[in-house]
């Protein structure tokens, strides 16, 4: 997974640009992938209370409509 920049200023967007950016980070080396003939497999590393603790960042700017 990678992050993309925001496409202006608003708090929605701020706060998409930094969620994506730190499940960039998070995951990166808990995500693989493997291409075999014509396949592409998917391994995910990652329990219920990691996953759950990865999507809900304490630094996200904070978005109050529109999120």
């Amino acid at each position: 997974p990678g992050g993309t920049p925001a496409r202006d200023d608003s708090p929605a967007e701020r706060q998409r640009a930094a969620y994506e950016a730190h499940m960039a980070e998070a995951l990166a080396e808990t995500a693989y992938f493997t291409d075999y003939q014509g396949v592409r497999f998917l391994s995910l590393n990652a329990s219920t209370g990691d996953a759950r603790r990865l999507m809900t960042p304490d630094d996200l700017p904070v978005c109050s409509e529109n999120c």
